[in-house]
Formats: structure tokens, sequence, C-alpha cells
């Protein structure tokens, strides 16, 4: 179930919490406890449950950027400004709108592969458009094998 965000701009916990709810362990498949995520982030696990819970509304840059590195995420998704907020909002679109596994790490793949340069998202974006327009050769070509 998703973490409701009701204001325009949603406090760090809604966004920490929804990152939480949504990035599982890739070995397990489970939600990241408070305490694996300190392990491996060197923020204290005391720190990320009052930054969970609301108590704790103004951490370090430090803190924010080891957090959104953690989970593989833009440093700015746990920023409270228009950047970090547009960011976090497409990620809940792109979440919602990639239910199916395979689509959603195909997308954060490319997220990835590109880390923001224009080109490689260009380039990107070429080969999703030469697939859209041969998807059925490609179809009959997989189902003939």
């Amino acid at each position: 179930m998703s973490t409701p965000s009701p204001s325009p701009s949603p406090t760090l916990a809604e966004r920490l919490n929804w990152l939480f709810e949504h990035i599982a362990n890739p070995h397990t498949g489970k939600p990241y406890s408070d305490l694996a995520v300190a392990k491996a982030s060197g923020v204290s696990a005391s720190t990320i449950g009052r930054l969970r819970d609301g108590t704790t509304t103004n951490p370090t840059l430090e803190t924010i950027y080891a957090l959104a590195d953690f989970f593989q995420q833009p440093r700015m998704i746990l920023l409270d400004d228009p950047a970090g907020t547009k960011v976090f909002r497409e990620m809940e679109q792109l979440r919602d709108l990639t239910v199916d596994k395979r689509v959603r790490a195909i997308a954060l793949r490319a997220d990835r592969v590109a880390d923001g340069d224009p080109a490689t998202l260009d380039a990107i974006e070429a080969l999703l458009t030469v697939l859209e327009q041969n998807k059925d050769k490609i179809t009959r070509s997989a189902r003939d094998e």
C-alpha cells in the first residue's frame, strides 16, 4: 500500500517512507529495515526512525544524500524544494505506471544508464522507437523460433 501524499509538497517523512515501501531489497524481495539501511548508508537507525516518523525534519545534506544514494535515487528526491517535489512526483507516477516488475526494472535501468545525459536519453528513446516500429516483426520472429 502506498503512503498517501496529500500535501502539494510531500514531507521528508512521506518521501522517505515511500522509498522504504517501494524499493525492496533485491536479494530478499522484502522491504528494507531501518537497521539494514543504517548499516549500509552510515546514517544511524535512530536518525532514520526520527526522519520516518517526522520527529526530525531538517537533517544535514550529508544524511539526505546518504539515504538517496542507498536507495539509488536522485539526491533531490528527498529535498523539500520544487525540483525535489517534481522528481518525487515523477517517481510516484513511474511506480504507478509500471506495476509490471520487468517494465519498472527496464525503466530504472535506462535511468541509471543515462545518468541524466541528454544524448544517452535520446539514444534510448531512439532504440525504443525502432522497437516500436518493428514490434510486429520482432514478435513474429520470436514466435517462429
